[in-house]
């Protein structure tokens, strides 16, 4: 049943199917629905179901169409406002142009002008050429830029792209739209140009195309996928609640964790409009698993010792150890005295100190991975991102490389775009876009030799967006190539029992330092073990010197 069946047309549409608002962007659409426990939120992208995609392109088109107004201030360069007969000009804007072109005032009246009647013998018009304005140059893309752009006169600047002479493609008026809300009859617009937002009602056209997008979105909700999801989801739910509120033991939890996982995995194809919830509750539990650790082997909890003591050698009894990039601090008993010295790393301990920070990294990565996240984003020149991604780029991009290519939109779309014919889902609103082609290594097809960009000056707007340092962007950094996580970690703190790691993660989105028992730990235990023996024979001539 469409949420828009029994309407009225008095000035508002009254929802049926308890969905309240409707708010859309170029790639998802959210859902605001009524239900027993409140208002629930519902976000769908348009990539995961065709059909969709599909309708939600139909609507857009038919919204830009019957709506052209609100698009007066884009200029799309068709170049018809420079086809004009009469750009004036007037003599006090001679020197700049002149200048800009490295000729006399004299020599540009002469050559680009035709005397005006006004009581300036050099004020003019400017002479057409081909039917244009000389200073208008047409790009491979088939638009066009003014190579006086800068010091155009204002008799341009004042021209405005909402004449009846401006050419404005339904593409670009697409791409223009940043987002758009739909609740009762109105529909909200913000454009990206403007940033300003323009109310529309609905026609009827218009609310007969948002049902065809409704009725779509509606049947993911069948039993395959939305009942079972569901269901499932609210099982899932208050076991991740009980875990947070550790109700279980540590070994339940950890048990529990894989467990969830799965169940996540045999729902995470059929999420249909519970996809918001879902990434809810999967940040969640990755949450969890950050603080327990599912993936190392576990030997049994026995201490290295029956006391509380690090290291013990006459006369010190060290208590503490934490790590910093330049030096560490001893936090040690001498003669009944408690006392933490801060120890410069010297020649003779250091190549140990960086074996047990290499250990700690690679631990780190391979099984609490999120902690060793780039605070300031880096790129590593994986390829990852040019790989696992689909990249739909928009019109203007598909223009942009055309300019720089030197070779026509259609051109580009041949050589570089998944044809339409393959029907492949773009996962955007806008029918322009396209999808970049990949080798037959499934690399995207600007990748050159060490996974560099070949367009990276120009590169679509998608890529631009995209923020390294993800998970996926340095999990593949081989173990000899540590120390790019390596900086990431601010200190490292253990004692006889717990080890203590604050990293640029932890510290910005945990309430405390990752704190584990490091006998727990094989190679934890193994790394410690020998910083420890290193530590024991150089304690008392790196004390002595502090």
């Amino acid at each position: 049943m469409s949420i828009l069946e029994n309407r009225t047309f008095n000035g508002n549409i009254y929802m049926t199917g308890n969905y309240k608002k409707i708010s859309a962007r170029a790639n998802i659409i959210t859902l605001y629905k009524e239900s027993p426990g409140g208002q629930e939120m519902f976000t769908i992208k348009y990539i995961e179901n065709r059909r969709l995609q599909e309708k939600i392109s139909e609507f857009i088109t038919s919204f830009v169409e019957y709506f052209p107004d609100i698009f007066t201030s884009y200029c799309s360069q068709c170049g018809n406002c420079c086809r004009r007969k009469n750009i004036f000009l007037t003599s006090g804007e001679l020197f700049p142009l002149a200048t800009h072109l490295g000729i006399t005032e004299e020599k540009f009246h002469s050559t680009y002008l035709k005397e005006g009647e006004t009581w300036s013998p050099c004020d003019g018009y400017i002479k057409l050429s081909d039917g244009k304005c000389p200073f208008l140059e047409k790009k491979p893309s088939g638009r066009y830029e003014c190579k006086i752009y800068i010091n155009r006169p204002l008799d341009c600047v004042s021209f405005q792209p909402s004449s009846e002479l401006c050419k404005k493609p339904l593409f670009d008026l697409i791409e223009q739209i940043q987002s758009l809300e739909i609740e009762n009859d109105k529909v909200r617009v913000l454009l990206w140009n403007t940033m300003e937002i323009y109310e529309r009602t609905l026609t009827t056209a218009l609310i007969e195309k948002l049902s065809e997008v409704i009725n779509v979105i509606e049947a993911l909700n069948l039993p395959a996928g939305g009942k079972e999801t569901k269901e499932i989801l609210d099982r899932i739910e208050p076991v991740i609640k009980c875990l947070e509120e550790r109700k279980t033991s540590i070994n339940n939890v950890i048990k529990a964790i894989n467990i969830l996982k799965a169940k996540f995995q045999e729902i995470w194809d059929k999420r249909g409009i519970y996809d918001n919830k879902i990434r809810h509750l999967w940040v969640r539990l990755s949450n969890l698993e950050n603080e327990y650790g599912t993936n190392s082997p576990k030997v049994s909890k026995t201490p290295l010792t029956s006391y509380s003591d690090l290291i013990v050698t006459h006369p010190y009894i060290v208590k503490e150890i934490t790590f910093f990039p330049e030096s560490m601090n001893i936090n040690y008993y001498l003669e009944d005295k408690n006392l933490t010295h801060s120890v410069k790393y010297k020649k003779t301990i250091l190549k140990s100190i960086r074996k047990f920070l290499k250990d700690i990294t690679i631990f780190l990565k391979n099984h609490f991975t999120s902690t060793i996240e780039n605070y300031i984003p880096k790129c590593y020149n994986c390829g990852k991102c040019c790989s696992i991604f689909t990249v739909c780029i928009a019109p203007s991009d598909i223009r942009r490389l055309a300019d720089e290519f030197n070779i026509s939109e259609e051109e580009v779309r041949k050589k570089y775009i998944v044809s339409p014919e393959e029907n492949v889902n773009t996962g955007y609103w806008n029918p322009g876009s396209g999808i970049i082609k990949k080798t037959e290594e499934k690399i995207c097809v600007f990748m050159k030799k060490g996974n560099l960009c070949s367009i990276h000056p120009f590169k679509p707007g998608i890529c631009k967006q995209y923020e390294p340092g993800k998970r996926q962007c340095y999990t593949t950094i081989d173990d000899d190539h540590y120390y790019r996580l390596l900086s990431n970690i601010r200190a490292v703190t253990f004692n006889n029992q717990t080890i203590s790691i604050i990293t640029d993660y932890t510290y910005e989105n945990f309430p405390g330092p990752l704190i584990l028992n490091w006998y727990d730990y094989p190679l934890l235990k193994n790394s410690i073990e020998v910083i420890l023996s290193k530590l024991k024979k150089n304690l008392p001539d790196l004390l002595a010197k502090s």
